[in-house]
């Protein structure tokens, strides 16, 4: 479905099969690499690895989009389709490479992370973001090189009358309505703070599942019967030998055990202490007075009765027993079940009401209660993998200032590149809240993507005001204007591109790629206010005319869209190139 969708854009933008199947063709080999590359690291197609091939068609095919626009400027300005790919190349093959590389940072910060779910989802999709950048610069140049140049009807998307228009109006209210626009900046970021406030840190075991699915029945059956199949255990240690044999301690154990049965979440435990009191019930003829631990007199010999109850089948009730306490009889384990309440519920529940029973019924003795089993796995690996948002978002920001410092050579510049990014981030995060969208592993991974992808635009903005400063006579308000005319348009392509390709996510009935589709559409929607409009209003107002100096040591210096008169005699060589054709000497 996503390349279906990505076909139809590109031919509605470019009106040529040629701008379609040529980009579908890369992003087939781009897939074809990323399933290579999950094979050669030896990892295997999961839950997050198997979202990379369709995160990376709409990473590829900007690419493609942004190399075939600047394509055909070129070609309409030169009519020669060599030197307009070679301007491409020598041109934008730089910043592309930066915007690559900075989307790759939003992926690469998981290879910090000590989960390896996380770590192979970041370093396969780091790897096969620059795969698709060297794939799109081969074979786009190579193979549009050889075929018929752009007609004029395959150029007219740059004339395009909405999109001329949008250029125009948002050079207007950039030169004209910076107060309004720092004004509704304001407003949503205020907005975007109730949102945030009700975004609820909770996840559940299967949340993420269509509610219909054969899993979500099964499990409310199992819940309704049994009180839920999520594994909770606790692990009495009573620090002695055979402790596990005296009467206090067995005692305490079932004090515990009626304090869990009376807990509405979770099933009816099974301890030592249930296979005791079961024996001594049965031992009475199954009188149900009877069922309860035995006293000093008959202790003895109730638990030589449950030793040699059965025979040697291995559901025998003394290798059953055997399950529950350790060879040493020194620990003793509790097994409940509980339903799948959240997180939180279950988080209240451990902290609020059992940690405090713990202290209460085992303090005053040596014994010691420690919790156990699956379910402790996965309230830890939430709270980690939220826990480590904040780090990784800090992760991600350094590498990005780190970046845009080599580029730059500017510390000015690192806060316009972030700040737009941040005004981004946070509209995204009260998105989240408006929508009900839950804070739990699947979507806190959403952020540190969409800093990646969202910073790509603020850099390439940056890149193109810094050059069109840097050629002499030309004021702040003039440099802004030709950055949106030119720059304009191509990140105003990739966004709608990236933004349609995230939002078929949002029709997924999987609830963690819904999210997915949902908060990035969203993300790319505000970043076209960010960094179209707030970052030029930030350039406009702090900014001076030959204030914008960057230093030759500065990779950006070398970087130049447009074409001075130094490159004039290299144009003129190209356009007289031909092929020559040698007449082939028979004998």
């Amino acid at each position: 479905l996503m390349v279906v969708v990505m076909a139809i854009i590109l031919y509605v933008f470019f009106r040529t099969w040629s701008a379609v199947v040529v980009p579908l063709l890369v992003v087939m080999i781009v897939m074809i690499w990323c399933i290579a590359t999950i094979v050669l690291l030896g990892f295997k197609i999961n839950l997050l690895t198997g979202l990379i091939p369709s995160i990376l068609v709409v990473i590829s095919v900007p690419n493609c989009t942004y190399l075939l626009s600047r394509y055909h400027y070129d070609y309409r300005k030169s009519g020669n389709q060599i030197l307009a790919m070679t301007r491409v190349i020598r041109k934008i093959g730089l910043i592309t490479l930066v915007n690559n590389t900075t989307t790759a940072i939003g992926f690469f910060v998981f290879t910090f992370t000590d989960i390896a779910i996380l770590y192979q989802f970041g370093l396969v999709a780091t790897i096969n973001i620059f795969v698709a950048f060297i794939i799109s610069f081969i074979m786009i140049p190579a193979v549009f090189t050889y075929l018929p140049g752009p007609t004029d009807k395959q150029l007219e998307h740059l004339d395009s009358k909405p999109l001329v228009g949008i250029i125009h109006f948002l050079d207007f209210i950039v030169l004209r309505r910076r107060r309004t626009i720092y004004i509704t900046a304001a407003v949503l970021v205020g907005l975007a703070s109730i949102g945030i406030s009700r975004i609820e840190a909770v996840s559940f075991m299967v949340d993420d599942l269509p509610k219909q699915s054969s899993v979500n029945e099964d499990l409310s059956f199992f819940e309704a019967r049994f009180g839920g199949v999520m594994p909770l255990e606790f692990v009495v240690d009573t620090k002695q030998p055979k402790g596990l044999l005296k009467l206090p301690n067995l005692q305490k154990i079932d004090q515990f055990d009626k304090f869990l049965q009376a807990q509405p979440e979770l099933s009816t435990p099974i301890s030592m202490v249930t296979f005791l009191k079961a024996s001594k019930q049965a031992f009475y003829n199954g009188d149900p007075d009877f069922y309860k631990l035995p006293d000093k007199d008959d202790k003895n010999f109730i638990l030589s009765y449950l030793a040699n109850s059965q025979g040697q089948g291995k559901n025998s009730t003394s290798k059953l027993l055997k399950t529950f306490m350790d060879s040493t009889q020194q620990r003793a384990r509790i097994s409940v079940k509980i339903a799948d309440i959240g997180s939180h519920k279950l988080d209240t529940l451990v902290t609020k009401r059992i940690e405090p029973a713990i202290k209460r019924i085992f303090g005053g003795t040596d014994m010691v209660v420690r919790r156990t089993g699956t379910t402790v796995i996965f309230t830890k690996g939430n709270e980690y993998v939220i826990g480590t948002l904040g780090e990784s978002l800090m992760w991600a920001f350094g590498l990005v200032a780190v970046v845009v410092l080599l580029l730059f050579h500017s510390v000015r510049t690192i806060f316009y590149a972030l700040i737009p990014n941040i005004l981004t981030l946070t509209l995204t995060a009260g998105v989240m809240g408006y929508f009900g969208i839950a804070l739990k592993p699947s979507t806190a991974l959403i952020y540190v993507i969409a800093l990646g992808i969202d910073g790509d635009n603020s850099i390439h903005l940056l890149a193109k005001f810094r050059q069109e400063m840097a050629m002499t006579g030309k004021s702040v308000s003039e440099a802004i204007t030709n950055t949106l005319s030119e720059a304009g348009s191509s990140m105003f392509y990739t966004s709608i591109v990236l933004f349609i390709g995230f939002s078929i996510y949002g029709f997924s009935e999987f609830g963690g790629t819904k999210a997915l589709g949902i908060l990035m559409g969203a993300s790319l929607l505000i970043t076209n206010f960010s960094n179209l409009v707030f970052l030029p209003a930030l350039l406009v107002t702090f900014e001076r005319g030959g204030s914008w100096n960057t230093p030759k040591a500065a990779l950006v210096h070398h970087y130049d869209e447009n074409y001075h008169e130094e490159d004039d005699d290299m144009d003129q060589n190209l356009q007289r190139l031909s092929v020559e054709r040698t007449p082939v000497k028979t004998t």
